[in-house]
């Protein structure tokens, strides 16, 4: 039974991944929103972007869309990636 639930969690917990490299603001917006759209709520969406404006702009209108931001990661100097749970 420990076990099943494990393996429920890993299957949960796998995310979906969005590389907007190359995209600037708005348009890394438009298309976390169309990713989103397509996900159910709970589930995990990794986003790889590459503009700086984006990786402060992204996360807070994804919050106030009703998101959670799990993290925003710094990956290089012009690479980011933020962890988002669909509300």
């Amino acid at each position: 039974m420990k076990d099943r639930a494990l393996q429920q969690n890993k299957i949960s917990e796998q995310a979906r991944g969005l590389d907007l490299r190359g995209l600037k603001c708005p348009l890394t917006f438009v298309h976390l929103r169309l990713a989103l759209e397509e996900m159910r709520a709970g589930e995990l969406l990794r986003i790889l972007i590459d503009d700086k404006l984006a990786s402060v702009d992204l996360p807070k209108n994804a919050e106030l869309e009703g998101h959670r931001v799990l993290s925003v990661k710094t990956l290089s100097d012009q690479l980011w990636e933020v962890s988002v749970r669909k509300g």
